[in-house]
């Protein structure tokens, strides 16, 4: 016991008591001593379960790596198959209409697989000329309408293939004194046909049918006949009558022998008959030579 009774004082005092039921700790008691907070000591279970923690998380770090390493190969692969095509595609060549006609003819090829064709020849202002330089031209404006969009386009471009002289003169003065034709290609190869062209035009043909005979095919015949007739206003009857009378001989006589009203009217089944005849006519002719050949080499073998 302290001699002062402090000890007693401190441990029974009601006051001190309640303050300490306040703070929430047990009342010491006399004999007792204070003792601080307890710490808690991990067991094996708490290692087991964080070195499980750990290997889960190298497990899904190392899927991730792998993960990201596919996904590089696949866009390297992609990357290579791109370059890859880009080395193999083929652009096409662009047609450039050339500044001056050239002499020879050109073959202009399509990478794709369209048809050749040759530049028309220039034309060098003969009459005999026109109606075949007409039809070039016109045949490769058709072909090259994407690259003459205009009216005007297609004019210059038919005067690229217009030789010095007369044709090129020509040219000139339409460009100073007649510009209004070369607004329509239509008009502009009119005036050109009509200053270049045979005036007589449809008298010559009639002198070239009536002189045209057959001395091949029939369909060959036909062929040629046919090309002369768009220059001439004939009926179908005078066609027909015509060309009668150029087939061979031979031609003629099997057609006697069919019936006058099993002849066709209109000319071009007329030109379908005929062939149909000539060809049996060459059949026979065929045969008959045979024949005899046949015929010969057992003459000779007697």
């Amino acid at each position: 016991m302290d001699p002062h009774g402090f000890e007693d004082q401190q441990w029974t005092d009601p006051q001190w008591q309640a303050e300490g039921q306040t703070q929430g700790n047990p009342t010491p008691q006399p004999d007792q001593q204070p003792q601080g907070p307890t710490t808690a000591q991990p067991t094996w279970a708490d290692f087991a379960q964080l070195v499980q923690g750990f290997t889960s998380m190298g497990q899904a770090l190392r899927q991730s790596q792998e993960l990201n390493a596919q996904t590089m190969h696949a866009m390297h692969a992609i990357t290579d198959h791109l370059a890859q095509l880009g080395t193999m595609a083929v652009q096409p060549t662009p047609f450039i209409v050339p500044t001056q006609p050239a002499a020879p003819s050109v073959h202009i090829t399509d990478p794709w697989g369209a048809p050749h064709f040759h530049e028309p020849q220039p034309f060098k202002g003969k009459a005999a000329d026109v109606p075949k330089f007409l039809q070039d031209i016109c045949n490769m404006v058709q072909l090259l309408c994407t690259q003459l969009p205009l009216k005007e386009d297609c004019c210059i471009y038919m005067a690229l293939f217009l030789e010095d002289r007369s044709p090129k003169q020509w040219y000139t003065y339409v460009k100073k004194s007649k510009t209004h034709l070369l607004q329509d290609f239509d008009t502009f190869c009119k005036a050109f046909e009509a200053h270049f062209g045979n005036p007589d035009i449809a008298g010559d043909v009639n002198v070239k049918l009536l002189a045209l005979v057959q001395t091949s095919s029939a369909a060959t015949h036909a062929s040629q006949y046919t090309k002369l007739l768009i220059h001439v206003d004939w009926s179908e009857q005078m066609k027909i009558d015509n060309f009668y009378c150029s087939l061979k001989t031979s031609v003629k006589d099997m057609i006697m022998l069919t019936h006058l009203q099993d002849h066709p009217k209109v000319f071009k089944k007329y030109l379908d008959f005929v062939i149909e005849i000539d060809n049996h006519v060459h059949r026979h002719e065929q045969e008959h030579k045979l024949k005899a050949k046949v015929n010969a080499t057992k003459s000779a073998a007697h």
